[in-house]
This record gives structure tokens, C-alpha cells and sequence, in this order.
């Protein structure tokens, strides 16, 4: 076939995606994606038309840019991303949808830069610039074109999260998936998951993970952090959910109970929408470096959870106009919301107790029962990730612990 027929049928492909017909522009966004993967150096020549399509991607599915994406991201890393140009354009357009003010555009942004990160930094394409690179060179020039490979999709990964922090917290969630999307279907390269990896841990340590010591510092308590549905009393881990619960900062709980205001960013939405995902993204992680196994981070299956502090739920805390909360500064659970629901109290096996439980948490506030709902919703979140998380691990114990869970 000759260069015109292949201009023309380009041509003609961009044309059918700019119809407006779904049926069209997922047949012709699929047969770009197909001659980009078998026929690369034959469509590269090309190009432009799918970046001109860049301009309307606004007006098309998630799923259909992402394809288109996926087009440009094999084209402009050809011999590890040596055509400067492209790249960059495509860099450029990223950017600037990941620094909008509208969620519809961080969608394209996300979707486009991981859709780069997923061509550029894979094993595949970092071994394919060395062996160009090592065509005709020496073996000391060799690594180049991998490190520059290397270098631009950490770029990608630094801007990419450096985004979220302008943005929501829904957009670090989008950001998580996609992230965990690529490093569990089809891979990277090793150093990009263990620079990924250090970066999310971190975080997550940070801004969710504490112990008993670390909450004594954190809220004013008169004796030692109540911490509910832990499966090792030895365990020193603890998620920290009431630390980041909206509801419990409006209804003025965290007022009344810590001691200072968290680091934590302040951006639109909640900051624990994102912790199913971020766990997600740390677990394949983990398994994608060690082989399958999460020894390393198997603390976070027995763990407990801090949901509510030491409130004191004995009296009234509460007029028609005002709602003030007191710490609890009796040990007896009847009047001590933390002390009511530590261990494994949620849990328990007697039909009494729970009922007791029930009828005790009714009589409750209505702004400290909102709380405690957010902070059990967040817990089934979480321990779904974690059962999902762990559940194909070859460990009799911790398939014991999974079915606890």
C-alpha cells in the first residue's frame, strides 16, 4: 500500500471519529490502536491527524480517549520516546487539562497521562530504546535512551501527583485506580514501581497509619486509644478514620477532641474517599515487587480501627441551639462512646450484647451517630480492600485471618 492510500485511510479513520455516532468512533478509535501496536513506523508518519483530534476529545467517552491516548502514547514513545516533539505536545495538552478548575478535564488529563506513563514506562519500550540505542553504538552509550525513557515517565509520575494536590480528593481516587489499573494489567518498570511505591506508602503512613502512642498525642485523652475490630492485640498499627471524618469536624467533635488541626491537605470532598484506592495501588504494588507476597505489608490485615474517641454519652450534651460534647472520664462503656465499641464489641457473637449496642448507639446525639456511620462505612471499605487485598496470599495464618475478617 502506498504512502497516499495510508493518508487516506488516516484521513478517513479521524473523520469517522469526529462523527458523533459511538459505534463509529469506537470501530475507527479501535483500528487506530491496532495499526499502533502491529504497524508503529507505518502510522507514525501520520500523526497529526490523531493529534488534531486532541481538540475534541472533550466531546468523547472516557473509554475512547483513553484509546485514543493509548494511540498517540505507542506512537511518541517509539525508540523510547526519541521524537522530542510529540512528546512534548502531548505532555503540554496533559498538563493543562490536569491544571483545570473542571473535573471533565482532570478526567482527560489523568486518563492521558497514564496512558503515556503505561507506553513510556514499561518494561517493553525501556528495552526496546536500548537495543536502538545499542544499534550501532558502543555498550557504554547503551543505558542512555533508557534513562532518558526513565526520567520522562518519572516526570509524568511527579507531575501527575504533584496535580492532585491542587485538586479533590475524588481526583487523587480517579488518579489511584488508574495508577493501579496499569501497574496490575500490564506492568513497569521496576524502578518506576519502587518510586511509586515509596511515594504512596508514605503517604498512606502519614496521613492514616498511627499507634495507640501516636493517638494519645493526637487527641486528648485521659487513658490509653480505645481501638475497635483489631485481630492481633499485639499489633501496634492503627487506621485512623475519625482523624479524617468530615462529619464528626462539622457536628465539632474534632473541636472538642484533638489537640491540634492534621496536616493533611485541605481540598474538596473528603480525603477518605480515596483510602480504598490508595490501599488498591499500595497492594499491587507490593505484590508486582515481591513476587505475589505481601509480608511486607501484612500489618495492615490485623490492624484495628480508631472510629470514635472517649465522648461522654452519660448525660446531655446538647441544646436546641447549640451541641457541646464532653470527654468521657469514667472507664465504664455505658457512658464512654470509645470504650463501647473497642475491641471486638461491633462484632461479637451474642445477639444481646448487639441489640444492647443498638438501643445504646440510638440514644446517641444525632451528630455523633452521623459520625460513627461514616466512620463504619469507611470501615467496610477498607476491610473489603483489605479481604480483596490478601485473600489469593498461600499463608494458612493469614487466609485465617482473611476469613476473620
Amino acid at each position: 500500500m502506498g504512502m497516499f492510500q495510508r493518508q487516506e485511510i488516516s484521513g478517513e479513520l479521524a473523520v469517522h471519529i469526529g462523527s458523533g455516532n459511538a459505534n463509529e468512533i469506537d470501530t475507527a478509535a479501535h483500528i487506530y490502536l491496532e495499526l499502533a501496536t502491529k504497524h508503529p513506523y507505518e502510522l507514525r508518519p501520520f500523526a497529526v491527524f490523531i493529534k488534531g483530534l486532541l481538540d475534541y476529545v472533550d466531546n468523547l467517552d472516557i473509554t475512547h480517549v483513553r484509546t485514543i491516548f493509548d494511540t498517540l502514547g505507542i506512537l511518541s514513545t517509539l525508540a523510547g520516546g526519541s521524537d522530542d516533539s510529540m512528546f512534548s505536545d502531548l505532555y503540554i495538552f496533559v498538563r493543562k487539562q490536569l491544571s483545570s478548575v473542571f473535573p471533565k478535564y482532570n478526567r482527560i488529563g489523568v486518563v492521558g497521562t497514564v496512558s503515556l506513563l503505561r507506553q513510556l514506562g514499561s518494561e517493553h519500550t525501556l528495552e526496546a530504546a536500548q537495543a536502538d540505542e545499542c544499534g550501532g553504538s558502543s555498550m557504554s552509550q547503551a543505558p542512555r535512551a533508557n534513562i532518558q525513557a526513565l526520567r520522562r515517565a518519572v516526570q509524568l509520575l511527579e507531575m501527575l501527583m504533584d496535580s492532585g494536590r491542587h485538586q479533590s480528593w475524588t481526583f487523587i481516587s480517579m488518579t489511584y485506580d488508574e495508577l493501579a489499573h496499569i501497574v496490575e494489567t500490564h506492568g513497569l518498570h521496576q524502578q518506576l514501581l519502587t518510586w511509586l511505591h515509596e511515594n504512596v506508602s508514605s503517604k498512606f503512613a502519614a496521613q492514616f497509619l498511627g499507634d495507640v502512642e501516636d493517638l494519645n498525642q493526637r487527641y486528648m485523652l485521659s487513658g490509653h486509644a480505645s481501638v475497635a475490630l483489631s485481630l492481633d492485640d499485639d499489633e501496634a498499627a492503627v487506621l485512623d478514620v475519625f482523624n479524617h471524618n468530615d462529619d464528626a469536624e462539622a457536628s465539632g467533635l474534632h473541636a472538642a477532641t484533638k489537640r491540634a488541626d492534621s496536616d493533611v491537605t485541605r481540598l474538596c470532598g473528603c480525603v477518605l474517599s480515596c483510602l480504598p484506592s490508595l490501599l488498591r495501588l499500595i497492594q499491587v504494588c507490593e505484590k508486582a515487587l515481591g513476587d505475589g507476597s505481601l509480608g511486607e505489608i501484612d500489618a495492615l490485615l490485623v490492624c484495628g480501627i480508631y472510629l470514635l474517641p472517649p465522648i461522654d454519652i452519660a448525660s446531655p450534651h446538647s441544646t436546641p441551639a447549640s451541641l457541646q460534647y464532653n470527654m468521657a472520664q469514667s472507664d465504664d462503656s455505658s457512658g464512654n462512646a470509645s470504650l463501647l465499641l473497642a475491641g471486638n464489641a461491633l462484632v461479637g457473637i451474642d445477639e444481646d450484647s448487639r441489640l444492647d449496642l443498638i438501643k445504646s448507639v440510638c440514644r446517641w446525639p444525632v451528630d455523633l451517630r452521623r459520625a460513627l456511620c461514616t466512620s463504619l462505612y469507611v470501615a467496610v471499605n477498607w476491610f473489603r480492600e483489605v479481604i480483596n487485598a490478601f485473600a489469593d496470599q498461600d499463608s494458612d495464618e493469614v487466609r485465617a485471618k482473611v476469613v476473620l475478617r
